[in-house]
């Protein structure tokens, strides 16, 4: 009786950490406000845009779940700003900061229109939280079980 009460423990926790780093790593995207919002400026349109493009492209993945909280995000990714590349006028970047537990890192999408920079940032993000899911998944808080009775805990 002893063995089947510790195989159903471990059965528990082994499927809740199963079920935790298959559900979709949550991210928020924002920008800084505007300073006057009755009369944003071009840049503030220009990254309220690049904000639209970076959720249109992230909610395209299973592996994501835009959210709309700051507190319930895992990823945080900020549009800095856009422009065109110094260096060819036919390109364009754009900056953003990306940001998860104690990690921050500067991600710039190149491409030659404004949606496909943003989809080039958004898959940088994707290939840097794919090799960092484990790290990821071990920051979620754990949730309690929401049975009436555990064998383990009786």
């Amino acid at each position: 009786m002893k063995y089947a009460l510790l195989f159903a423990c471990l059965f528990i926790a082994a499927s809740s950490a199963i079920v935790a780093s298959e559900s979709p790593i949550r991210v928020y995207v924002f920008t800084t406000p505007p300073a006057r919002p009755a009369f944003p400026t071009p840049d503030d349109r220009d990254r309220r845009d690049s904000v639209k493009d970076m959720i249109w492209e992230i909610n395209r993945w299973f592996e994501f779940d835009v959210v709309n909280d700051r507190g319930e995000a895992e990823i945080m990714v900020e549009i800095l700003g856009r422009e065109i590349d110094p260096r060819n006028a036919d390109r364009m970047v754009v900056h953003c900061r990306v940001t998860s537990g104690g990690d921050v890192m500067i991600v710039d999408g190149l491409e030659e229109r404004w949606l496909a920079a943003a989809q080039d940032a958004a898959g940088q993000i994707r290939r840097w939280a794919k090799s960092h899911k484990a790290e990821i998944v071990a920051r979620r808080p754990l949730k309690k079980m929401k049975e009436k009775y555990s064998p383990c805990t009786h």
